[in-house]
């Protein structure tokens, strides 16, 4: 069964001792403070807003980013390095996506599809770690918007 938006707010969330960002291709895949995702206690996440999509692709592999700390030394992903594109894609829905991440050493790109015709221009971000552990789980809640929020 898939994860809603509901599962994502009631799940707990735990701070991390390290920066998280999302590099990506569209921005740029040097982790920065523009692709910095920022905890919010309240939440118990951490969110990036207004992630520009509209603009071309810094290279041609496809809408794709990662979930990693600034030295890389943490990723979370769906699946390991060199696995097929087709293992760590996903569609974003008109109303969001909520899937499950692990931390994994060497991680692949995450890949993501819009619907045909969404017109979407800026990808929203919320990333929560669900578990306290040395290589924790998180839920990754995705949606896009066409006007900055």
């Amino acid at each position: 069964m898939p994860l809603s938006q509901q599962d994502f707010v009631n799940s707990p969330g735990f701070k991390l001792d390290y920066e998280v960002h999302i590099p990506n291709s569209f921005t740029s895949w040097k982790p920065s403070p523009e692709n910095q995702l920022v905890y919010n206690p309240k939440t118990q996440s951490y969110i990036l807003k207004n992630l520009d999509i509209t603009g071309q692709q810094i290279d041609s592999w496809g809408a794709r980013f990662k979930i990693a700390s600034a030295d890389w030394a943490h990723e979370f992903a769906f699946a390991k390095a060199h696995d097929t594109p087709e293992q760590s894609k996903f569609g974003i829905k008109q109303d969001g996506s909520v899937v499950k991440l692990k931390q994994i050493f060497y991680a692949s790109d995450i890949y993501f599809e819009l619907p045909i015709n969404s017109h979407a221009q800026y990808l929203q971000v919320e990333f929560k770690v669900t578990s306290d552990t040395e290589q924790p789980d998180a839920l990754l809640y995705i949606y896009f918007t066409d006007s900055i929020i």
